[in-house]
């Protein structure tokens, strides 16, 4: 009866122990982004297009500054809300912050239609999604002055504020 009490205690201990790592693995793991490059990587130069169709390295969008960088879809509801919320915002506060598109006819055209697209700049879908490895959208990533990602995540309404301030 003795060992049937000592095994009992040693496997309720053991499972208990196991669900306190687990928990811990959980709570550790559950906010890290899985997308987006790695915090630390160098963002690679390439070919964007603006509004007006011409192609630019990205290289001359980023220049030296820190910047932030949001990558948008015109069918997103979360997005547009993002970019509607532009409206309240003095341009001259915006000047280092750049939004990325898909190069679609649909982006094209939505974007088209608003009246401030001076930092909207499309990329090809191979860019976004493999180089890149967004995922989802909105998707934000903060760079130093040398284009090296600080900050990653999924972009909520209070992200351009946190950046600003």
């Amino acid at each position: 009866m003795g060992n049937q009490i000592i095994i009992s205690l040693i496997l309720i201990m053991f499972c208990y122990i196991s669900l306190q790592i687990f928990t811990l693995y959980y709570l550790k793991n559950k906010n890290r982004v899985k997308g987006g490059p790695m915090l630390g990587d160098t963002i690679r130069d390439i070919e964007v297009i603006d509004i007006n169709k011409n192609k630019i390295n990205l290289s001359k969008i980023l220049s030296s500054q820190p910047k932030l960088i949001i990558f948008v879809d015109m069918n997103c509801a979360h997005c547009k809300n993002i970019i509607n919320s532009l409206n309240v915002f003095n341009k001259d506060l915006l000047k280092d912050i750049h939004f990325f598109l898909v190069n679609n006819e649909e982006n094209v055209r939505e974007l088209k239609k608003r009246r401030n697209n001076k930092n909207f700049y499309f990329l090809n879908e191979e860019d976004v999604f493999d180089n890149f490895n967004v995922r989802l959208f909105p998707f934000y990533m903060e760079l130093n002055g040398n284009k090296i990602v600080q900050k990653k995540g999924y972009a909520s309404g209070n992200t351009i504020i946190e950046y600003l301030t």
